[in-house]
């Protein structure tokens, strides 16, 4: 209900005033009968206005505030396939549109791909002249453009809305999305209120040709020949020719030549060609289409797919090493246990995610964090999670964490902790960061990342100090950004990172000074310094050198960007490592400086030489002989004379070999769908010398890497997938090894996307050996699928393991051919908005108030109402119990008027007579003072001389004294007949005790 600015939630309680007043009208008839007619009227106005307010209090009044201003928030679609032009052409639009604006409407302007932006909040600026910076095309922050998410779009301008003005939403697209549902939020939209126009942008491509897919098989065996086929769509006829790459090489097509001829009908058509497959690892296809015609295809980035097929073999094994005398016993182990291992040096490593997924488990012997990259690790890391590969990690001087694995993505995956816990007293290391200026582009940047990596390189109980020079730190200029402490959890050392100004120091002997003092004061086995600078600050003296060689702290220098290349800047930071017995690297290229953290890592594996153990021989203790790893290896284990220090892992980690002092040397775990083992002694004569002839290190070998492989089952499984849009569907066939469907099996899937992040995927069983799942596939890059399954047959549980790889090379945003304006008409409809035209803007403003309902702030206003009436109750009952005569007031306020006024002369005459009898009072009072100061007493009159009154004397009388004659007035007169009378008194006590005496 509303009554001019009032709204009431709750309407029918009005109904309770008229009532109420009929009531209080019936029941004080009699009581109000004996006031005056005045006094009467003034009590019942004021009963009923108290009733009616509780009446409205409780129907919840609401005052009302209309909004009368119009928000505009255009959604612009910047995505790949906007026709070229088109932000030109949007600017000159809105520009002629907005100005039908009133004054206090509102524009914003909010864009849309992968994901929504807002580049502008609502303003009331929306000339063209006010609004430039929100319509540069070229300053907008729109993120990824492979995609469109017009959905995401239209949420966003629901969000910076305004409340208190009514909005348009102003859509600029060809309509053509891949992700999202437009006309989902355009129903959402008509529910806020807020009706979408839409500006379809059309075009439209008449010869192109798109390579949509190529169909392998996703799995396939050795020397098989199997169909590859290529699906192409064209809307004109067209030819050309289709090349085929297979891990990179050309496969051969057609008769002798290495691309096939195609001539393409206008639609869809499949060309086949028949590849063999001859070696036991994942192939990767990659086919291209060229056309032979000029202008018979526009847009290049759609002619090319991808796709994968896992060659399945007997067991294969990548090992890795840093040097081949440290892999060869390990190597020689499993080619004898009939294990096909492939030996690569660690700093090769793989090309390929696929190309590691071709490996049933990956050995890491004695191989240091440095000789890979952050990618991968984390392809590392995921192999093993994701994919249900092995890894087995074999220590050595640069294993574990003495080789700089900690805090690495790959630390995760393995049965050990690599920063042992503090219980553990072990020598720690100490490692100084110089930080010089860094003139490089990024240079601050990489001057972090390059810290950063040193630090988490160390353990928490290491010690790093970072020391700069900063012009503000005043004397020498050396500043410690984090003093030489123990990593900890290095939040401390990451906030230091971030507060490093990398201030042009003149010299580095303050700062080497410093970082020296701070090493030779801490307690650490290995001390090492790291210098990055670009060489020019003056060399230390040759006694500051040589006192880092006596205190057996080393020095390695990073020369980063010097001005002059193998200068005197190369062979001062040459100088000083080489004497120190450090090591010397030099990044004179922008393509070098993401080498930088791996060269920090590898000089942070200086100061963790702490981790390693090395002494007299001892003798590991099997701790759990009946571990699966550890079946056929019998007896006592040969001694060690070395090891990496690490700890025990929580979970499902389980070490099966100590040593006498109680830590790890081997153990292992299952770590999301693989497995994963760690032996913490080398496999090679330097810690493991008595182990090369013991007659059980082949069986030792076999059982843990076998117990780390991927497992392969006897069922045979074949994985085919289907790509739906942006989701892909995984199909399982299942057999055993006798043909009969294998039912009942338990999958558990992995999918690891194109940027390494990992999602499950859950297969159920749709028929007779035949299970189905689905994933999320709509962004550009390769997909690998992983299943592990168990099923129960005959007493016993198989295990296997299937792949497969889904390869989307090109956004769905190069498959539009047009536009889909049909899908805008469909939004605009839904949401109750309009299809603008583009030419003539004038026909359709965007300001229109048409359709649209202003929006209402409602504020409460039942506690003021509420009030008010307590109020006007207090008055009702002061009307009643007080009685005003107002005539009575009226007469005593006239006299009061009519009264004569005292004049100043009066007053000052009064003044005038009360200060002289003041004055008189004082003077009297003055004289008897001083008669009674000078009178003497009795004793003193005989003493004298004098005569003496025997006898009781004669009474004193006292005269009332005349106040206009004496003066004695106030408090002085009052004081002197005290003191009087107190003589009185005392000279008859003085009396009355002589007669009782004698």
């Amino acid at each position: 209900m509303i009554v001019g600015p009032i709204q009431f939630d709750q309407p029918l309680w009005l109904l309770l005033a008229p009532a109420s007043w009929a009531l209080a009208w019936w029941m004080g008839r009699r009581s109000l009968s004996g006031l005056s007619g005045v006094r009467r009227r003034v009590v019942w106005g004021l009963r009923f206005a108290v009733l009616g307010l509780l009446a409205a209090a409780i129907a919840e009044p609401e005052m009302r505030r209309v909004g009368r201003d119009l928000s505009v928030i255009v959604v612009v679609d910047t995505s790949r396939s906007m026709p070229p032009g088109v932000n030109d052409a949007l600017k000159r639009y809105l520009e002629r549109a907005a100005e039908g604006a009133n004054p206090g409407d509102r524009m914003a302007v909010v864009t849309a791909a992968e994901k929504a932006f807002a580049q502008s909040l609502p303003s009331d600026r929306v000339r063209a002249s006010d609004r430039a910076a929100a319509l540069k095309p070229e300053d907008w922050n729109t993120g990824g453009r492979e995609g469109t998410d017009l959905a995401a779009g239209v949420r966003m301008a629901l969000a910076v809305k305004p409340e208190d003005t009514a909005a348009r939403v102003v859509l600029f697209s060809d309509g053509n999305e891949t992700a999202g549902s437009l006309v989902s939020a355009a129903r959402a939209a008509r529910a806020a209120g807020a009706p979408i126009d839409v500006l379809p942008m059309p075009f439209e491509i008449e010869r192109e040709v798109v390579f949509e897919s190529i169909a392998a098989p996703a799995t396939a065996r050795v020397g098989q020949t199997v169909n590859v086929r290529f699906v192409l769509t064209s809307t004109k006829a067209a030819k050309g020719r289709v090349s085929l790459l297979a891990n990179g090489r050309v496969v051969p097509l057609g008769e002798g030549g290495s691309s096939l001829p195609v001539s393409l009908e206008a639609g869809r058509n499949v060309i086949t060609a028949q590849v063999t497959l001859s070696e036991p690892r994942p192939q990767s296809f990659e086919a291209v289409f060229e056309p032979s015609e000029a202008g018979s295809d526009t847009i290049a980035q759609n002619n090319r797919a991808m796709a994968a097929t896992f060659v399945s073999s007997e067991a294969r094994v990548l090992v890795l090493a840093s040097g081949a005398e440290a892999a060869g016993p390990i190597a020689r182990a499993l080619a004898e246990a009939k294990i096909d291992a492939e030996v690569r040096a660690s700093s090769g490593g793989w090309q390929a995610s696929e190309e590691l997924r071709g490996y049933d488990a990956v050995v890491l012997v004695d191989t240091p964090a440095y000789d890979f990259s952050q990618r991968q690790m984390e392809e590392l890391a995921s192999y093993v999670h994701d994919s249900g590969g092995g890894l087995v990690m074999v220590g050595g001087p640069n294993s574990f964490g003495a080789g700089g694995w900690i805090n690495t993505p790959v630390a995760d995956a393995l049965p050990v902790r690599l920063d042992p816990p503090q219980k553990r007293q072990i020598p720690r290391g100490a490692l100084a960061l110089v930080m010089h200026s860094c003139e490089m582009p990024d240079g601050n940047y990489w001057g972090m990342k390059t810290a950063e990596a040193a630090a988490n390189a160390l353990s928490r109980l290491d010690l790093l100090g970072i020391i700069e020079y900063g012009w503000q730190a005043g004397g020498t200029g050396a500043s410690w950004a984090y003093p030489l402490s123990e990593v900890g959890d290095g939040k401390g050392v990451r906030r230091a990172l971030q507060g490093l100004q990398f201030g042009d120091m003149p010299d580095f002997t303050p700062l080497m000074e410093e970082a020296l003092d701070a090493l030779v004061k801490a307690k650490a086995s290995a001390k090492h310094v790291v210098i990055v600078s670009d060489g020019d600050p003056q060399a230390p003296p040759a006694a500051l050198v040589q006192k880092f060689i006596d205190n057996k702290v080393s020095v390695s220098a990073v020369l980063v960007f010097p001005h002059t290349f193998y200068g005197p800047e190369f062979q001062r930071l040459q100088n000083i490592a080489t004497r120190t017995g450090g090591r010397m690297y030099s990044v004179t290229k922008a393509g070098d400086t993401g080498a930088l953290p791996q060269i920090f890592i590898k000089e942070a594996q200086t100061a963790r030489r702490a981790l390693i153990w090395e002494g007299d021989p001892i003798t590991p203790v099997v701790v759990n002989a009946a571990a699966e790893s550890m079946r056929g290896v019998s007896g006592g284990l040969p001694p060690i004379t070395g090891y990496v220090v690490t700890g025990d892992r929580e979970g499902l980690a389980l070490t099966t070999v100590r040593s006498p002092e109680g830590d790890p040397i081997a153990a292992q775990m299952q770590h999301g769908l693989g497995r994963s083992v760690a032996f913490t002694s080398d496999a090679a004569p330097r810690w493991s010398t008595a182990w090369m002839g013991w007659a059980q290190y082949r069986a030792f070998w076999e059982q843990q890497v076998r117990w780390a492989m991927r497992p392969t089952g006897s069922a045979n499984v074949s994985v085919t997938t289907l790509s739906e849009g942006a989701k892909t569907r995984v199909i399982v066939t299942a057999l055993d090894a006798g043909g009969e469907s294998l039912n009942f099996a338990r999958f558990r899937g992995r999918v690891t996307r194109p940027d390494l992040s990992a999602g499950d995927v859950e297969l159920r069983q749709t028929g007779p050996g035949r299970y189905e799942g689905e994933f999320d596939s709509g962004a550009a890059g390769t997909y690998l699928a992983s299943l592990r399954y168990d099923v129960a047959r005959e007493g016993r549980v198989e295990s296997g393991v299937a792949q497969a790889s889904v390869s989307r090379p090109f956004s769905d945003e190069y498959r539009a051919l047009k536009d889909n304006a049909a899908l805008l008409r469909q939004a605009a409809e839904a949401s109750g908005g309009r299809v603008l035209d583009g030419t003539t803007p004038e026909n359709t403003p965007l300001f229109s108030r048409e359709g649209l309902t202003p929006p209402v702030a409602l504020r409460p206003i039942w506690l003021p109402t509420a009030l008010l009436a307590m109020a006007l109750f207090v008055a009702d009952v002061a009307s009643r119990r007080l009685a005003v005569d107002l005539a009575a007031m009226r007469r005593r306020l006239a006299r009061r008027a009519e009264a004569r006024p005292v004049s100043e002369e009066q007053v000052g005459a009064l003044r005038a007579a009360r200060e002289r009898a003041q004055g008189a009072i004082a003077a009297k009072a003055s004289e008897e003072k001083r008669a009674a100061k000078f009178e003497a007493t009795q004793e003193e009159r005989a003493a004298a001389g004098g005569p003496v009154v025997d006898g009781p004397r004669a009474p004193v009388m006292f005269e009332k004294p005349k106040a206009a004659e004496d003066g004695d007035a106030g408090g002085a007169g009052i004081s002197r007949l005290r003191r009087a009378k107190q003589r009185a008194r005392d000279e008859m006590d003085d009396q009355g005790n002589q007669g009782q005496g004698g």
